[in-house]
């Protein structure tokens, strides 16, 4: 959100876009400049080998420049590794590795991000999740479900204002009281007959 945002106020320059200008801007360079030709061979290596990035320049489908052999294009480059330039009868074999570490680099910052935020609801927010949100429904369950079970819910006073603790509140004020009426009247209706020294004579025996 930091990033996303920041790059609409501020104009952050992009890596890909740049690669790409300056790849075009080289090619130009060499097309004008006509360093293809076979007497200007070592122009157009020096060229290429202080921009860098260029793996191989064709001319007419001749090899006119290349950074490397076939054998180390072939055991060390893919067809995600690089792109080509043409126009007319030239040719340029751009690398586009640097890209590809680039973009990697920032799917790796990403998912560092997504791992922190997780980590972050795992041993900050689960807890406070536990104490603020599922303890008091825990409480109330259990004050609903079991006819002995009494237990107010404790409000703290940053969360009074919380939906979980206004129905809390209501729990407490309402149910419990109403919950200890019932058993009460219930009580006295299942009593039927008074008590008798023949129901506790076993306490003086």
């Amino acid at each position: 959100l930091v990033l996303a945002s920041a790059s609409v106020v501020v104009d952050i320059r992009n890596l890909e876009t740049d690669y790409q200008n300056r790849m075009v801007r080289v090619f130009r360079y060499v097309e004008t400049h006509q360093l293809t030709d076979p007497a200007r061979q070592e122009d157009l290596a020096a060229l290429l080998e202080s921009v860098g990035s260029v793996l191989a320049v064709e001319w007419d489908g001749q090899v006119r420049y290349s950074a490397r052999d076939q054998e180390h294009f072939d055991l060390f480059y893919r067809s995600t590794d690089y792109t080509i330039l043409e126009q007319d009868s030239l040719r340029f074999f751009v690398d586009l590795k640097p890209l590809n570490r680039d973009s990697a680099a920032t799917n790796l910052r990403y998912f560092l991000v997504i791992v922190i935020l997780v980590l972050g609801y795992v041993f900050w927010y689960s807890p406070r999740f536990a104490l603020t949100v599922t303890d008091p429904i825990h409480v109330m369950r259990r004050g609903m479900d079991e006819g002995t079970y009494n237990l107010e819910v404790l409000i703290p006073e940053e969360h009074r204002q919380d939906d979980v603790y206004l129905l809390a509140r209501s729990f407490n004020r309402v149910f419990l009281p109403m919950k200890d009426r019932d058993r009460a009247g219930a009580g006295t209706e299942a009593d039927g007959s008074p008590l008798t020294l023949e129901n506790v004579g076993d306490l003086f025996s």
